[in-house]
C-alpha cells in the first residue's frame, strides 16, 4: 500500500532477526530500524562496507511503517561466528582503506560498551541464552574489527619503513 501511494520519498521499518530458531525482540537486534523502501530518484546506496546504507539526497520526512521486516539470519552459533569473523575483517579493511584511525583504547571500550548496551540497557538478557550469545559475540566482533585494523595499520607502517 505504501509503495503504491508513495506519499513519502522514503520509508523505514523495524527489522526483526531470527536467530537459532527464535525471533529476537530485545537487545541490539531489535528494533533494528532500516530504510528499505525509497524513491531511487532521491537516494542511493553508500556508507562503509559492511554497514552500507541508503543515503538520501535531501532532508525530507521519512515515514516509519508498522510491522516488522523478518530477517532470517543464522541457524547455528557456528554460522554466526563464521559470519562475525568475516564481517569484522570487511569492516577493518573498509576503515583501513578510508584512512580511519582508532586509538588503542577503542579496542577495549567499544566491545565493553557493545556488550553492556546490548545485554543490559537494551534488555538482551530477556532473550535468555541467545541474548547472551548475541551480546558476547557482538562485543567480540567489535574487538576483532579494531584489532584487525590495528594490525593492518602496523603492517602498512612496517612496509613504509622497510621500503
Amino acid at each position: 500500500l505504501a509503495k503504491e501511494s508513495l506519499q513519502f520519498k522514503a520509508y523505514t521499518m523495524n527489522r526483526c532477526g531470527y536467530f537459532c530458531g527464535r525471533f529476537i525482540k530485545h537487545g541490539l537486534w531489535y528494533p533494528d530500524r532500516k530504510l528499505r523502501l525509497f524513491d531511487k530518484r532521491h537516494g542511493k546506496c553508500g556508507g562503509l562496507n559492511p554497514h552500507d546504507r541508503i543515503i538520501l539526497d535531501n532532508e525530507f520526512p521519512v515515514k516509519h511503517l508498522k510491522g516488522d521486516l523478518l530477517h532470517y539470519t543464522y541457524d547455528s552459533i557456528d554460522e554466526y561466528l563464521l559470519r562475525n569473523d568475516a564481517v569484522s575483517t570487511i569492516a577493518a579493511q573498509s576503515l583501513f582503506e578510508a584512512g580511519i584511525r582508532k586509538p588503542w583504547w577503542k579496542i577495549i571500550l567499544s566491545p565493553s560498551w557493545a556488550f553492556f548496551n546490548g545485554y543490559i540497557l537494551r534488555l538482551g538478557f530477556l532473550e535468555g541464552y541467545n541474548g547472551l550469545i548475541i551480546a558476547l559475540h557482538t562485543a567480540n566482533q567489535s574487538f576483532s574489527k579494531y584489532q584487525k585494523l590495528r594490525r593492518m595499520q602496523k603492517e602498512a607502517f612496517k612496509k613504509i619503513i622497510w621500503e
